[in-house]
């Protein structure tokens, strides 16, 4: 139970950047930003105000880690004039759970409102949908779990209560052992699943990106495509000097074989949304910015071979000593 409850817990919250009219955009990329722990897309994409008044169960320090997670759906939205909801359900890793009863699913509403005329998220009534959703979800794996292995137990107990009292005794003994019999081999059952469906990791490979990030050198050395594209320098995009990449392809679309271009003129917001990091040469701080729009990009996949693809990138913002060009290459799921 405990460990379910962590599970839950841990779903407190890929994301980019600006508001949209389009209320189930606007929930996917609050979630997605929530997922990769992107504060600075998660304030613009939340209403500045509590228009519900409740009071959020959760604090703003808390993320969702998106190794527990494996997928998040989203429903048609339902709007209103001020209001609308979106249908949201996280499908929760197997070894997210610790061998506790899976989770199989937590459905909840996403919930929006308007705001100066653009749909922002109402952190507080959707942190209490989520809670609420989850916690019936764990009591349902738990109850679920606990209905199956008292199932031996009452069957042992009835033929007991045929043969008396001396038999009741042995039959419950009887049943309680093959319930715990049936828990165990569930619980067995569970590590297993786990250990076959763990977490993997992307792989990295070289890059070879070099420019300057608001007047900083950088050197881009390594690359991974996760559902996104990761430049950076050092062990990890989100604490170097790095490009943060959201594609917005189609479900079961790869980065091969195409070229993307984006120029600072164009304002359409299917663009590629770019968040870029610097390291900050008076404090020694790493900063983030995002570019929605207002940029200026080419950036070339070529084919597949062996999993892997070959890049291309030049990335600038004009009115900024922001530009940076190269090579990278990147290795794509089974």
């Amino acid at each position: 139970m405990q460990r379910v409850l962590t599970l839950v817990l841990c779903l407190t919250l890929i994301a980019c950047g600006q508001s949209s009219s389009d209320p189930a955009q606007v929930a996917q990329q609050y979630w997605a930003a929530v997922q990769q722990a992107d504060k600075a897309s998660q304030d613009e994409l939340t209403a500045p105000t509590e228009p519900s008044a409740s009071m959020s169960v959760f604090s703003g320090e808390m993320t969702m880690e998106s190794d527990k997670v494996r997928e998040i759906r989203f429903g048609e939205p339902i709007a209103e004039a001020e209001r609308a909801r979106v249908p949201t359900t996280i499908i929760p890793e197997p070894d997210a759970q610790g061998g506790s009863p899976e989770v199989a699913e937590i459905s909840f509403d996403t919930q929006l409102v308007k705001v100066g005329g653009e749909w922002k998220v109402d952190k507080a009534v959707t942190d209490k949908n989520m809670m609420g959703a989850a916690f019936a979800a764990a009591m349902a794996a738990m109850g679920e779990a606990f209905g199956e292995g008292m199932k031996g137990a009452v069957e042992g107990i009835g033929e007991a209560l045929t043969e008396g009292m001396q038999g009741l005794a042995e039959g419950l003994a009887e049943g309680m052992s093959e319930g715990l019999d049936i828990i165990e081999e569930s619980a067995n059952q569970l590590d297993s699943q786990a250990q076959q469906q763990a977490y993997v990791p992307p792989v990295v490979l070289p890059a070879r990106v070099n420019g300057a990030i608001r007047g900083t050198e950088v050197q881009l050395s390594s690359a991974e495509w996760s559902n996104t594209l990761a430049i950076y320098e050092g062990d990890g995009w989100g604490f170097n000097p790095s490009l943060l990449i959201f594609l917005f392809l189609k479900d079961g679309e790869l980065p091969e074989d195409r070229t993307i271009t984006v120029s600072a003129g164009d304002q359409s917001y299917n663009n590629p949304h770019v968040h870029y990091r610097w390291l900050d040469p008076e404090s020694g701080d790493i900063q983030t910015a995002v570019a929605a729009a207002d940029y200026d990009m080419v950036l070339k996949f070529g084919e597949v071979k062996d999993k892997r693809v070959l890049g291309e990138i030049e990335f600038s913002v004009p009115g900024e000593d922001t530009r940076v060009s190269g090579t990278f290459e990147i290795e794509l799921p089974e």
